[in-house]
């Protein structure tokens, strides 16, 4: 078996990426390593002091050889600069914090569903800060673990003034010059203060003087992080750092990772064990885990967990240590939410093979303990009603109101913005729920504020309006048709100035009104009123008097009609070669292009009537030929014009174009374009043959064809036979094109060598046996 060295190489690279000072790169090639490796690479190098402008020396520091290396600080350098930032956006003060940005994951980042793990997307969407160098005053913790190389200052001020840096020697010694000796290894600061303090106290008087220290400086220490982690490896930071720093420099657990245990191993035994939720919900009421040297972090995988849906505020998957409560839970998930049941909760728990629901109320949310396996499902609240009454009717603001006990229907009434315009004052309806919840109508005067009782519907009555509804109509010619109120007392011209008056086509001598017929014996529907109005209204609406007068009832309909054959001029575009271009009126109903051009002065010398345009609103490509309309008046061409149409005569126009490539131009110098001078008596194929080098030999000449400018096309026909070009006005178009390549069917022989003996064979047997036969 031939084994694949480099990629074996490769495969342990992705194992354990970020061993970088345990790791020997000298075989590996950086073009076979991803961009994201490439970042891993550098994060590391950036924990070990390098910054990304000494990628070289990075790439030389983790056995990379000198060639690689500059190929190293190449993609380095190209990633940087494109859409894979190295560091993050907002990096902290020089010397003091810096950025650990984790896997960035946008899907997990978004995903907020309950499907979704709590604390996963925190470390995949987050920047956590790390503590990068001790070269400053650092607030240390008072559980901060001090060890050799740590720097403490300390001052005293009072009556006394000094200030001494005391630095712990490898045996884990501080010294105060000329006084004491003191062993601090393995203390937690809080110890090592007050032992310096107390130290101090046979030296100084500290009733007069006051004593404060502080960690100048925190030693550098290196902890191996392994178990279920994104990135697992040795990171060294400065000692500053918390347990959650380095977990979080590892880019936080994996899928399978725990958010709960996370063993701190010193010496081969289990010292500490870290929760990440107590770091994600309660961040400052947790006591931080500072390690030593040498320490391991274990991130064990994933323990059982519970998924919680409905009404709270981050529904989720949520990882459950044992003995954690419903009351736990719903904290993780951020409690309830504005529209939750808080009154029980339910959890759906698998028991031998099937889902059993447990109720769970409000008093015993704290001691019911979860399995694994629990979902928690929080209702929303029931948003019906339960104490209210309603009013509806002639009030204000109908709907809805709060019962109490006492109201009454005129405080409801108040509450409803009070009585409308047309309300009726004195009685009102109540519809009350008996105990089988039917209904009772009661009649009411709500000036006697009757009690109501809960759930109540309360009818404010209105006052019929006997006149609504009750209109005249005014159609026709008028300025603008309405429908108008009646009113006794309303006329004719009443209507018509609410109308807007008539217009100026309006014919006044036929106005017509249609009139309801209320004699039921009558077998009209409607009883027609014709009257003429004075013309002197059209100009003059305040007249008054005559037909003017009549007064109308409900319902009628008044109606103007237009005059007939009545209608404002309408005007056509002359243009281009005529003797007056311009805007012309239609005189007669059927004027025609023949005497619009002779209004225009006729053509002029230069006219090139055969290709005279003609554009109408709404109608494309009309033919016209202008010469047969002059010439014959009752000519199919001569039009009858319309309103906004354009007559456009161009000059002569002595040129004819040749398109496409069925001609041999087209073939020798790929120009498919030519135009040449006009010729009268020549046809399509004689311009082709003289201008154009002929036909080309795929050329389709039955499909030749000629284009006028009026819009008229012309194209080859075969006459007995014979084909007929089409002749060719100035300014035209012949356009002759190829005819599609044949392809050619190419079939297949197959020669079979043992086929063909095979057959001679039987061949020349059966002959031999025939010549035997018939000798014999």
């Amino acid at each position: 078996m031939k084994i694949d060295y480099k990629g074996c190489l490769i495969i342990l690279f992705f194992l354990l990426p970020s061993l970088v000072g345990a790791q020997d790169f000298s075989l590996t090639k950086v073009d076979d390593l991803s961009d994201t490796q490439i970042q891993n690479l550098v994060q590391r190098g950036k924990l070990q002091g390098y910054t990304e402008t000494q990628a070289e020396s990075m790439a030389m520091s983790m056995g990379f050889s000198v060639e690689e290396a500059a190929k190293f600080r190449d993609r380095v350098a190209k990633i940087s600069s494109g859409s894979l930032p190295l560091e993050a956006p907002n990096q902290q003060i020089a010397g003091r914090t810096s950025k650990i940005s984790a896997p960035r994951d946008s899907a997990m980042a978004t995903n907020r569903d309950s499907n979704a793990v709590f604390g996963m997307d925190f470390f995949k969407r987050a920047d956590f800060k790390a503590y990068m160098s001790g070269s400053e005053n650092v607030q240390a913790p008072a559980n901060y673990l001090l060890g050799p190389g740590d720097e403490i200052t300390v001052s005293v001020y009072g009556l006394a003034m000094t200030n001494k840096t005391l630095k712990v020697d490898s045996r884990g010694f501080i010294e105060f010059p000329n006084l004491w000796k003191m062993n601090v290894s393995g203390m937690t600061y809080a110890q090592a203060e007050e032992a310096v303090v107390k130290r101090l106290g046979a030296n100084f008087n500290l009733q007069s003087n006051q004593v404060h220290t502080s960690l100048t400086f925190a030693r550098t220490i290196s902890i191996n992080v392994s178990g279920e982690v994104q990135m697992p490896g040795t990171f060294t930071l400065p000692a500053s750092n918390s347990a959650f720093n380095f977990v979080a420099a590892a880019g936080g657990p994996t899928e399978y990772g725990s958010m709960r245990r996370a063993k701190v191993i010193r010496g081969g035994k289990v010292v500490q064990t870290l929760d990440l939720y107590a770091y994600l919900t309660s961040p400052g009421q947790t006591t931080l885990i500072f390690l030593q040297d040498g320490d391991h972090i274990v991130v064990e995988p994933v323990g059982p967990r519970s998924r919680v849906f409905g009404a709270v505020r981050r529904p989720m998957l949520y990882e459950l240590i044992p003995g954690e409560s419903v009351q736990q839970l719903l904290n993780y998930a951020g409690g309830f939410t504005e529209a939750s049941n808080t009154v029980s909760v339910q959890i759906r728990r698998p028991v031998a093979g099937q889902l059993a629901l447990l109720d769970v109320p409000e008093a015993a949310m704290g001691i019911t303990v979860l399995t694994s396996g629990d979902q928690l499902e929080v209702k929303k609240l029931n948003e019906s009603l339960t104490e209210f009454v309603q009013v509806f009717g002639s009030v204000r603001y109908p709907g809805s109101y709060s019962w109490h006990q006492g109201i009454t229907a005129s405080e409801l009434i108040v509450l409803a913005g009070g009585y409308t315009d047309k309300a009726f004052r004195n009685e009102a309806y109540i519809l009350r729920e008996k105990e089988n919840y039917r209904r009772i109508k009661l009649l009411i005067n709500p000036s006697n504020a009757p009690i109501l009782l809960n759930r109540d519907q309360v009818y404010i009555l209105e006052n019929p309006d006997l006149g609504e509804g009750l209109v005249v109509s005014v159609d026709g010619a008028v300025g603008q048709p309405v429908r108008v109120a009646h009113a006794e007392g309303l006329t004719l011209g009443d209507a018509l100035r609410l109308a807007g008056g008539v217009k100026i086509d309006a014919d006044l001598t036929k106005v017509e009104i249609s009139r309801v017929n209320t004699d039921a014996a009558r077998k009209k529907r409607a009883d027609l009123f014709t009257m003429a109005l004075p013309e002197e209204f059209a100009q003059n609406s305040s007249m008054t008097g005559g037909a003017l007068d009549f007064e109308l009832k409900p319902y009628d309909q008044v109606v103007l009609r237009q005059k007939p054959n009545y209608s404002l001029q309408k005007l056509v575009y002359v243009g281009g070669e005529v003797m007056y271009p311009g805007y012309y009126t239609l005189g007669l109903y059927d004027e025609r292009i023949n005497s619009v051009i002779t209004r225009a002065g006729g053509p002029t010398n230069f006219a090139d009537l055969d290709n005279a345009k003609l554009k109408r609103p709404g109608a494309k490509n009309i033919v016209v030929e202008l010469g047969s309309a002059m010439a014959k008046g009752k000519s199919r061409f001569n039009y009858i014009l319309s309103e906004g149409d354009s007559l456009v005569v161009p000059t002569v126009n002595n040129l004819i174009q040749i398109i496409g490539e069925g001609h041999r131009t087209a073939q020798y110098s790929s120009i498919d374009t030519l135009n040449v001078p006009y010729i009268g008596t020549m046809r399509a194929n004689e311009y082709i043959k003289d201008y154009a080098l002929g036909f080309a030999p795929r050329a389709d000449r039955s499909s030749l064809y000629v284009l006028y400018p009026n819009g008229k096309f012309s194209r080859t026909r075969n006459v007995l036979g014979f084909k007929s070009y089409p002749r060719v006005q100035p300014a035209g178009q012949i356009s002759v094109a190829l005819k599609p390549e044949k392809q050619k069917v190419k079939r297949e022989v197959k020669f079979d060598v043992n086929q063909m003996i095979g057959t001679l064979t039987t061949a020349l047997t059966g002959f031999t046996t025939l010549y035997i036969l018939i000798n014999r």
